[in-house]
């Protein structure tokens, strides 16, 4: 049987509280974009935000304990550093390892960030680890 693998680049556990919001960014220079999903799977709010440390302090301090799934990029060590350091749950992941990003027909950031959400929403294989596991 051939098992799955997922090609993550780093996994950082936040707070080991029960998480409602699974929230997929597309990380850019200037502008960075966001699905956020429900338990359920469902867009629930989606946008964009500046790709600086304040703006990042500034949307997410309010969000509930959240898991965050960005590809691997310039900006995204120090964004899941800031990110795990607000309590949440982050997953950095090598887009080029995945297919429904990388080859996909439908090319844009609002949509990155949407199939990242959903591929941790539905990857219940992946666990949360710490960057010493």
């Amino acid at each position: 049987m051939k098992t799955t693998t997922h090609h993550l680049i780093a996994e950082v556990s936040g707070r080991q509280s029960r998480i409602e919001l699974t929230i997929g960014i597309d990380l850019g220079d200037v502008w960075s974009h966001y699905c956020t999903l429900n338990e359920d799977g469902q867009v629930v709010d989606r946008g964009r935000f500046r790709t600086t440390p304040e703006a990042i302090d500034k949307w997410f301090t309010d969000v509930p304990h959240a898991r965050v799934a960005m590809e691997a990029g310039t900006h995204s060590i120090w964004i899941s550093e800031q990110l795990q350091e607000l309590g949440h749950e982050v997953i950095v992941a090598n887009a080029r390892e995945l297919r429904a990003i990388s080859h996909s027909d439908r090319k844009s950031d609002q949509v990155d960030a949407e199939k990242l959400a959903l591929l941790k929403c539905t990857a219940s294989d992946i666990s949360p680890r710490s960057p010493s596991s």
